[in-house]
C-alpha cells in the first residue's frame, strides 16, 4: 500500500511541476526598439522580439492586431524596418511558439513606433525660475507648442521621461537638485492622431552653482559712459580656461546672454549703446573641466550713458608735484552744481571706479599712505541726481607721481663731480654721520638727502644701495 501511495504522489508531483515549467517558459516575451522608438523619415530600425532561452521557437510579429511577419530564432529574434515611412509607425507587439512543445505564448506588451515629422512645429523647452540653479533647489521644465498635442517627451540623453500635457504645454518638477541633474534637456510631442511625432526643441542647458569655483572679475570699455549711438565692449575675466562666460544685466535676471568665448576671456559688444542699455551688469563662466557647472556672479559693474550737454567738471590734486612714499594725498572734483555724485577714475585700471563723496559742488577722494601702485593719470566725471544713469564728459587729467626714497639722490642735478671710490671701513662710517645705526631703511636715505641739502659739498650715492641688493659699491662725489 505505501509504494502505491508513494507512486502516485511522485506521479501529480511530476505533472504538477511539468505544468508549471510549461507556464513559465511559456510567459510573454520581451519586445523592443533599437536604436530607439521614435525615428525620422528614412531612417533604419529594428524591431527585437526575446522569448525563451535556448530554445527553437516561431516568432510573430504583430502591428495593432495584426500579423506583419514571423521567423524561426533561438531565444531571440530581429525584425528590421529599412528606410523608415509614416506608415510604419504603430504598436508592435510580439508572441512565440515552441516548436518542442507546439504551444503559443502570450503576446508581449505593446510598444509604440513614432515618426519625426518634420511638418509638426517645434516645441520649445524653459527651465523655470532659471536655467542657473543653485544645489538644493527647485526647477520646473516647461515644454510649449502652438497646437494640439498627444503627449511630451522629455529628453535627457539615453533617459526619457513622459510629460502629460495640460492644453499645449506640458511640465515636470524637479526636486533637491543635485549635481547630476546638470544636463542637457529637449523636448518633444506626439501628434492627437496617427504615429507621429515632432522634432525635440532646443537644447536647454541646467547650470549648477558651484560655490567653489573663483568668481570673475568684468570690465567695460569706455569704463566711464558711453556716448548714444556708440560702441561699448563688455569683457570677462576667469582664473580658469572657460567653456562658455554669460553676461546678466541685474534688472532682468531670467536673461543670460552668452559672450564670445576666448580661453579665460568672454566679450561682448554692444553697438549702437542707448538709454535702454544702461544698467548695472555682471557675468559668469563654465569651466571647461566641468561643463554643467556655472561660477557665480562676479561684482557688477554700472554702464552709464554719456551727456554731451553736461559741463564738464575740474579735477585737482593736493599737494601738488611728485609725492614721497607713505605721505598722504587728496584729489578733488568740482562742478558748479550741487547734489550731484563724483567718480574717480584711474587710466589703464578698468576695475578703478571710486565713487567720491561730494560736499555741495566738490567731492574729494583721499589716498593715505601713498604707495607705487597709487601712481597712474586720474580723472573724474559725475552723474546729475535728475538722470542717474547718465555721466558727464570726463575732466581734464591729472597725474600722480610717487618717488621711491632709495632712487631720490639719483633724481638731483649736479653740476660737474668726479668720483672716488671708498673703501668698507669707511662706508661702515655713513650711518654715524647721519645719526643713524643703518642705511637699510627709506628713512635713513631720506635723513641722507637732508644733510646733504644743508651741506652739498659732499654727497654720497648708492648706486647699488642696500635696500637695492646685497652690494656694498658707494661713491663719493666731490663738487667741483
Amino acid at each position: 500500500m505505501i509504494p502505491a501511495l508513494f507512486i502516485f504522489f511522485f506521479c501529480m508531483l511530476s505533472i504538477l511541476s511539468g505544468k508549471d515549467v510549461q507556464r513559465k517558459n511559456h510567459q510573454a516575451p520581451k519586445i523592443s526598439i533599437k536604436p530607439h522608438w521614435a525615428v525620422s523619415l528614412g531612417d533604419n530600425v529594428t524591431i527585437i522580439c526575446e522569448g525563451l532561452l535556448f530554445s527553437l521557437q516561431y516568432f510573430y510579429l504583430e502591428k495593432d492586431g495584426q500579423e506583419i511577419s514571423s521567423k524561426n530564432g533561438i531565444g531571440n529574434t530581429d525584425f528590421p524596418i529599412a528606410n523608415a515611412n509614416r506608415e510604419h509607425g504603430g504598436n508592435y507587439t510580439c508572441s512565440y511558439k515552441d516548436l518542442k512543445s507546439q504551444s503559443k505564448s502570450q503576446p508581449s506588451e505593446p510598444v509604440e513606433l513614432l515618426i519625426r515629422d518634420p511638418v509638426l512645429p517645434r516645441p520649445s523647452i524653459y527651465l523655470s525660475p532659471s536655467r542657473v540653479v543653485a544645489l538644493g533647489s527647485i526647477i520646473t521644465i516647461l515644454c510649449m507648442v502652438q497646437g494640439p498635442s498627444k503627449r511630451f517627451y522629455l529628453h535627457t540623453g539615453e533617459d526619457e521621461k513622459t510629460m502629460e500635457p495640460y492644453k499645449d504645454f506640458a511640465f515636470l518638477y524637479v526636486y533637491n537638485i543635485n549635481w547630476d541633474d546638470g544636463k542637457s534637456y529637449q523636448c518633444s510631442y506626439s501628434a492627437p492622431s496617427g504615429f507621429f511625432i515632432s522634432e525635440p526643441s532646443n537644447p536647454m542647458e541646467l547650470l549648477i552653482v558651484d560655490p567653489k569655483l573663483p568668481r570673475p572679475s568684468i570690465s567695460l570699455s569706455p569704463m566711464d559712459g558711453v556716448t548714444v549711438g556708440r560702441n561699448v565692449t563688455i569683457d570677462c575675466l576667469s582664473q580658469d580656461t572657460a567653456k562658455n562666460f554669460y553676461l546678466q544685466k541685474l534688472s532682468d535676471p531670467l536673461t543670460d546672454e552668452p559672450m564670445q568665448t576666448e580661453g579665460r576671456i568672454g566679450k561682448l559688444l554692444l553697438n549702437n549703446a542707448s538709454v535702454d542699455h544702461h544698467g548695472n551688469y555682471s557675468c559668469s563662466y563654465q569651466p571647461k573641466s566641468e561643463p554643467f557647472r556655472v561660477s557665480e556672479l562676479s561684482d557688477p559693474v554700472e554702464l552709464l550713458i554719456t551727456d554731451p550737454d553736461l559741463p564738464r567738471p575740474m579735477i585737482f590734486m593736493s599737494p601738488t608735484g611728485a609725492t614721497r612714499l607713505r605721505s598722504n594725498i587728496t584729489i578733488y572734483c568740482s562742478i558748479n552744481d550741487s547734489f550731484v555724485m563724483f567718480h574717480l577714475y584711474k587710466a589703464g585700471d578698468p576695475m578703478t571706479s571710486q565713487p567720491m563723496e561730494a560736499d555741495e559742488d566738490m567731492a574729494m577722494f583721499s589716498i593715505n599712505n601713498v604707495s607705487v601702485n597709487d601712481s597712474g593719470v586720474y580723472h573724474c566725471c559725475y552723474r546729475p541726481p535728475l538722470k542717474s544713469f547718465f555721466i558727464s564728459k570726463p575732466s581734464n587729467q591729472v597725474e600722480l607721481l610717487v618717488l621711491d626714497p632709495g632712487e631720490a639722490l639719483l633724481q638731483m642735478e649736479l653740476p660737474v663731480v668726479w668720483y672716488i671710490p671708498l673703501t668698507v671701513s669707511f662706508f661702515a662710517q655713513i650711518p654715524a654721520y647721519l645719526g643713524l645705526k643703518s642705511l637699510s631703511t627709506p628713512v635713513a636715505w631720506l635723513s641722507l638727502e637732508d644733510k646733504l641739502k644743508s651741506s652739498p659739498s659732499v654727497l654720497l650715492v648708492s648706486t647699488l644701495a642696500e635696500t637695492r641688493s646685497a652690494a656694498a659699491i658707494l661713491w663719493l662725489l666731490v663738487l667741483t
